[in-house]
């Protein structure tokens, strides 16, 4: 049986490679992919009923998620 805290702790360090690969891609390829391509990869969200792209512009990049300890 998997201890609960080591199953936090191996999600957790899933998260964190997830989040360095997210921050790698942004800051090695996003200004390479126009908005259209990242619309046609699947890359922004473009559920919004406005016609206006989602990722635009250079954002400041958010810390990783992680869930929260309980």
């Amino acid at each position: 049986m998997v201890d609960a805290a080591e199953a936090l702790r191996a999600r957790r360090v899933a998260y964190d490679a997830l989040w360095l690969w997210w921050k790698d891609w942004r800051e090695t390829f996003h200004s390479e992919v126009d908005g259209r391509q990242r619309r046609e990869l699947g890359l922004v969200d473009t559920s919004l009923s406005s016609g206006s792209e989602v990722d635009e512009g250079d954002d400041p990049v958010d810390e990783p998620v992680t869930p929260p300890v309980k």
